[in-house]
């Protein structure tokens, strides 16, 4: 194998494994944790161009460059063994290591193991498996790991050999953005439409992903079009107005995750209805936002006449109409509100029989989807409809178009809980028409559903945000991930390299370096927290139009130090080292200024006793700065 079909061979065995872990939630497995050159390359497991490693516990040996229990393939040899290497000697370990290997031995019959070598005074012992990796693998995940677990257990060594659910997690989490960075560094953001188009990649799930004020929402636009029109060239006053006329056709859905977002909203649910007549209620299944983008996305036919003869149906349904079905049954049709008609056989012995029919399912009639909820009276529907309302008789088709869904703070949701079954579904191979399709029968409605290939999703995540955990690692494997970072080379574009001419109250100006303002603000923040919690270009782009010193002063006062003070938990004296102030001698041009501080003694009294210290510094933010020029100079260059 060449390397490029080594980074393939492994990331199918990553998307096995993951998927196994899926349905067997205690797994885990080891992965590559350095971001050495294979990695980069593409790499996941331990090993070389040689072989693969694929450990299951924590190293017992710290001499050993592989997991000490592992299971190993030859790329050349095409030979699979399980591997038990051990060289420290401890009583506790090299009791449980005897045991492993004996365990292993008495039992070559029931694991398809051919031949047993053993090496280096017997600290490492070779199982050669008579069947190839995958059933050699699957031979590994339902019976031998399963052994050495309780042995782990009978011995007590879980906590040092077990890998934990939060290791797998933050491993995976350093794969893929080393990934991520390593295409960055080899396909950097360019400016403008063209730019992004070269710097976005072409996967059918991504994330935007960065520190607040970067622009990941401003980029879903650009590439929702890209994705949908192609040909389309222009500005992005241009591209907003074409994302525009795409979201009224119904190319485009838009939503926002958080934390009272479900499964209900965003595939299906039951909600119900209260007849205003007779006060009574009924419940309909009604879709959500992706199910009806992928029920649209399937169609690809034109049903706008259908449409608006919908429309003009519901205003004449305001008084029972009375239609039939294709056997003859008549029936009151009424609309009362909503996506649904209301249905009243005229032959029934009910005292009140009240049936819901779905606008949804008419269309999806029309379309040809005969498996729907009272398909008779909703066929009944449709004939009257191409009767009386010139709906012809089949729709007109359509080229397979693509469509977007864009997920703003994709994140912020519980994904599990909103995608349910689907979370399979969306992968590329696994969507309609692909070599791996798969359908899911829903809960609610009872549908047959798949995700439908000509479906992107776009989703973006703040990766400062600190009140949501880290995403599933089942879901993070489904996306490919687009890092977007503050650029402060955007501000070229203002001219003059990134000068802006500041106008004052008074009518006279001053020139400010807003690039090494910025960038000077971040590598600080980098030193003192870290890089996904830097800030981004975009609080500044108001400034092209009119850089006002009114403008740049409302930026810092209500965005920027705010955002600090969060990032810090309201340290200040970190703040101040952020802005430059702990360097600036004058302190009224300091954005937050240390005041005296307060001795607790003369505070609360000689009885208190608040810790090692007797006084503690007090800051105050300081308003006066804010409108002069001086301050800002001083976050990049001395000033007195």
């Amino acid at each position: 194998m060449n390397v490029q079909e080594i980074v393939g061979f492994q990331k199918e065995l990553l998307n096995k494994l993951l998927d196994y872990k899926e349905q067997n939630q205690d797994f885990t497995f080891l992965l590559r944790k350095n971001a050495t050159a294979r990695v980069k390359a593409g790499y996941c497991f331990h090993g070389s161009e040689e072989y693969l490693a694929l450990g299951f516990f924590n190293e017992l040996d710290t001499k050993s460059r592989v997991p000490t229990i592992n299971l190993s393939y030859n790329y050349k040899s095409d030979a699979t063994f399980f591997q038990v290497s051990y060289r420290e000697k401890t009583e506790i370990l090299e009791k449980f290591y005897s045991e492993v290997v004996s365990h292993l031995e008495k039992n070559v019959k029931r694991f398809k193991i051919k031949e047993v070598k053993k090496q280096n005074d017997e600290k490492t012992v070779y199982f050669i498996f008579e069947v190839n990796f995958d059933e050699a693998l699957k031979i590994s995940l339902d019976s031998i790991i399963p052994d050495i677990k309780e042995l782990i257990e009978k011995h007590a060594l879980g906590s040092s050999l077990l890998v934990t659910e939060e290791d797998l997690t933050r491993d995976m989490k350093k794969l893929e953005d080393c990934w991520s960075n390593q295409l960055k560094n080899e396909q950097a953001l360019a400016k403008g439409t063209e730019g992004t188009e070269k710097a976005l990649q072409k996967g059918i799930n991504q994330i935007l992903y960065g520190p607040p004020g970067t622009g990941k929402t401003y980029n879903t636009v650009i590439k929702a079009v890209e994705i949908c029109d192609p040909d389309f060239k222009g500005d992005y006053d241009a591209v907003k107005d074409r994302y525009k006329e795409l979201k009224e056709d119904g190319r485009i859905e838009f939503v926002t995750f958080h934390q009272s977002y479900g499964y209900e909203e965003f595939i299906e649910g039951i909600r119900a209805e209260t007849d205003p007549n007779s006060g009574s209620i009924s419940y309909s299944v009604v879709d959500g936002i992706f199910k009806r983008l992928c029920d649209k996305s399937k169609a690809q036919t034109k049903t706008s006449q259908l449409e608006q003869a919908i429309q003009k149906l519901k205003v004449d349904c305001e008084e029972d109409i009375e239609l039939a079905t294709s056997r003859g049954n008549k029936f009151y049709l009424t609309y009362r509100g909503g996506r649904t008609f209301r249905i009243h056989p005229l032959d029934t012995k009910k005292e009140i029989a009240d049936y819901p029919a779905s606008i949804e399912n008419i269309i999806k009639l029309y379309n040809g989807d005969n498996e729907i909820y009272n398909y008779s009276y909703v066929k009944g529907i449709l004939e009257f409809l191409k009767s009386n309302y010139g709906v012809p008789e089949e729709p007109e088709k359509l080229d397979n178009a693509p469509y977007v869904i864009i997920i703003d703070e994709i994140n912020r949701g519980n994904m599990s809980k909103i995608f349910g079954e689907l979370i399979t579904l969306i992968e590329d191979d696994k969507r309609l028409g692909k070599p791996n399709e798969m359908t899911v029968r829903l809960p609610v409605s009872g549908d047959e559903f798949g995700v439908p290939s000509n479906l992107h999703i776009i989703g973006t995540m703040n990766t400062a945000d600190r009140s949501i955990a880290m995403m599933d690692t089942a879901l993070r494997r489904r996306f490919e991930f687009v890092e977007m970072m503050p650029d402060a080379e955007v501000f070229d574009d203002f001219g003059n390299n990134g000068i802006i001419n500041v106008q004052l109250k008074d009518g006279a100006s001053f020139d400010l370096n807003l690039k090494d303002m910025l960038n000077k603000i971040n590598q600080r923040i980098e030193v003192l927290y870290d890089r996904e919690h830097t800030i981004g270009h975009a609080y500044f782009m108001s400034l092209k139009e009119s850089a006002t010193i009114d403008k740049l002063s409302s930026i810092f006062k209500n965005k920027v130090i705010p955002l600090l003070a969060e990032y810090f938990f309201e340290d200040w004296e970190k703040i101040r080292m952020v802005l430059g102030d702990n360097q600036k001698e004058n302190s009224k041009r300091q954005f937050v200024i240390e005041k005296e501080s307060v001795k607790y003694n003369d505070l609360f009294g000689p009885k208190v006793d608040l810790g090692s210290d007797d006084e503690r510094k007090v800051y105050e933010r300081n308003p006066e700065a804010l409108k002069h020029a001086e301050s800002y100079f001083g976050i990049y260059s001395e000033v007195s």
